[in-house]
């Protein structure tokens, strides 16, 4: 059994008393803003000056972890922006590894190689970005990124990290997805095929048109669930592509536990409520100094009544959220305690 199926059945335990009373296993927390890139379907683009300014301290950072984990956090991701633009990232890892924390972190591989030494010791899952192999650059709107994220790949590979590609899937790139399996294949690593889905922050947000990149969700379960079967690679789990066929959390029977098992954090220590994608309310950890008040706030306490009702969960399919949800459900423990070996998947 490797180190997610052990961490996995590790969390039950938190996720029964979650029941009770809401424990935030998970801490996904956006490191920055900042990014080399322009891709053409990330909504971070879109943010104004401001959320580029007042990041989080590494000191602040360090007491964001210490106080998530005294409350039950056991997962750490750390997303962007680009976190490998973080001059303090690899500080950071090793103290959530020091405080018990599983680590993953989610790149576009542009500077792994001038950054591994500092993460891999401390890492234990990486995720990177390889959406396409014909126009991926155009995707990514960056000269080499594919070239670099190939090299960092290979590196991390050979220093014995583990690695997942994780590729969006829009409606250009659709009919790619088998050759991307296969890509994944020859370098021994798993992949995501993560369809693209809507979400905006609000504020910060330009307006710019995103659905025409949107892939058809109907031949995208199908494909996925094909092509599952010819390369195992394929982390893509059954309890998911049902949701993304369905239309959403809401249509799929599933409640959202993104209120009760997760904690979304922006550079600048806002806590989203229920989460980053739909931000109903947030909260700066920096004005109240104690994550705990936060958490149990009223504000909060009173969107986790309410979540049930808004419209805009129900046709979420936002990996970071769905899936806690999902594989920390009843449906989601049946079904990991169904299948064994490769078959076990979680994403």
């Amino acid at each position: 059994m490797d180190a997610f199926n052990r961490s996995y059945l590790r969390f039950l335990g938190f996720i029964a008393k979650s029941v009770f009373v809401p424990v935030p296993i998970i801490l996904i927390w956006e490191i920055t803003y900042r990014c080399n890139m322009r891709c053409r379907f990330c909504d971070a683009r879109l943010l104004n000056g401001k959320y580029y300014r007042n990041e989080f301290t590494t000191q602040e950072g360090l007491m964001l972890l210490k106080q998530a984990t005294d409350m039950g956090a056991k997962l750490l991701y750390l997303t962007g922006g680009e976190p490998l633009l973080r001059e303090d990232i690899g500080q950071i890892l090793r103290f959530a590894k020091k405080i018990g924390m599983v680590t993953m972190l989610g790149t576009n591989g542009f500077y792994l190689e001038d950054k591994i030494e500092q993460i891999y010791k401390d890492l234990d899952y990486l995720r990177v970005s390889i959406d396409s192999l014909r126009i991926h650059d155009c995707i990514r709107v960056c000269n080499s990124a594919f070239e670099n994220a190939l090299r960092g790949i290979k590196l991390a590979k050979k220093m014995g990290m583990n690695i997942i590609i994780n590729a969006t899937v829009t409606s250009e790139t659709i009919d790619e997805m088998e050759d991307l399996a296969k890509f994944a294949e020859d370098l021994n690593c798993g992949i995501t095929l993560s369809p693209l889905v809507l979400k905006f922050r609000g504020e910060g947000n330009s307006g710019i048109d995103f659905s025409g990149l949107l892939p058809e969700y109907g031949d995208y379960v199908l494909s996925v669930n094909r092509l599952k079967e010819k390369y195992p690679c394929i982390l893509n789990s059954d309890p998911y592509l049902s949701l993304v066929r369905r239309g959403g959390i809401g249509y799929a029977g599933i409640k959202c536990k993104a209120c009760d098992i997760m904690l979304s954090a922006n550079p600048q220590g806002d806590i989203y409520f229920p989460c980053n994608t739909n931000p109903v309310e947030k909260i700066n950890l920096k004005m109240t100094g104690e994550l705990k008040k936060v958490w149990h706030s009223k504000a909060a306490n009173h969107i986790r009544r309410e979540v049930k009702n808004y419209n805009f969960c129900k046709s979420c399919m936002d990996r970071c959220y769905v899936l806690p949800s999902l594989f920390f459900s009843v449906r989601g423990i049946c079904d990991f305690l169904r299948h064994t070996g490769h078959r076990r998947r979680f994403f």
